[in-house]
């Protein structure tokens, strides 16, 4: 038994990832992997399960987990959210390779099911790669609904929504050929999930969303509606970003209607 990686497993309430807690070292066949709800809801919490057991307990909405530790190769996952009719109860599986960094999201809205809104369950890979010299590595994953397609500028420049699938090639919606892939909500049309899929939790296939490389120091984010910059969903908007470190930046629903304002979640990557 790797006394270290049970151990580890056991620092907190997602005490669960490594399966058996035999044969396995840190230096092969071991991934990382970390949960975040995203799914929007006045009083919902959520429960994401790794290979059977609870990798977040009752997580409330815009929280997240530290990096975990998981053998690599075939996991299982699965979400529920409480109050909610539908959250998926039979796992699906996935495959992480050695040494990568995960993350796995629970997207959407809490509060419905069987729409384009419901809650899925997505798995993102989150590239560890070194920025260059006084630079930082970000990208933005749309988790509002309501919003539809959008652009997001960063430092006044239109963010290239480039999508990369597990095998590192780029990744081409069926309905497009060529060119910058507009910002849809991923629960649309990027997936092609049906409502009874959305409702089961099906996830990306490890879908990664490109970083881009931005000067360290302060980060300004500003999102509009597709193919019209003067409809603002979120104004320009400034951040701290550290030099040499990695983060993913939120899209979040309005939590209140008054002002009905849609925000923005950063979360550091880096390990």
């Amino acid at each position: 038994m790797n006394r270290f990686l049970c151990m580890v497993a056991g620092l907190s309430a997602a005490a669960l990832l490594i399966a058996g807690c035999g044969g396995t070292s840190l230096s092969s066949n071991v991934s990382r992997i970390r949960a975040y709800n995203g799914a929007n809801g006045t009083s919902a919490t959520a429960t994401i399960y790794i290979n059977n057991g609870s990798a977040n307990g009752d997580q409330n909405y815009e929280q997240v987990t530290q990096y975990l530790y998981v053998n690599s190769g075939t996991s299982t996952f699965a979400w529920s959210v409480n109050g909610l009719t539908g959250g998926s109860t039979t796992p699906f599986s996935a495959n992480l390779n050695s040494g990568g960094v995960y993350s796995t999201l629970l997207l959407g809205n809490a509060t419905e099911t069987l729409t384009t809104s419901s809650p899925f369950l997505d798995i993102t890979a989150d590239d560890q790669t070194s920025p260059p010299a006084g630079q930082s590595r970000i990208r933005l994953i749309h988790d509002a609904p309501d919003a539809g397609t959008i652009d997001v500028y960063i430092n006044g420049v239109l963010y290239d929504n480039t999508i990369y699938n597990a095998n590192n090639a780029v990744y081409t919606p069926p309905s497009l050929s060529s060119g910058q892939i507009p910002y849809e909500y991923p629960g649309t049309t990027l997936t092609g999930l049906t409502s009874s899929e959305l409702s089961l939790g099906t996830p990306f296939s490890l879908e990664n969303f490109g970083y881009y490389n931005v000067p360290a120091g302060t980060v300004t984010i500003k999102v509009t509606e597709a193919g019209n910059p003067s409809a603002v969903i979120l104004p320009t908007t400034s951040y701290s970003v550290s030099s040499g470190n990695r983060y993913t930046f939120f899209l979040l629903e309005p939590t209140t209607t008054s002002p009905y304002a849609y925000t923005i979640q950063e979360i550091g990557d880096s390990l």
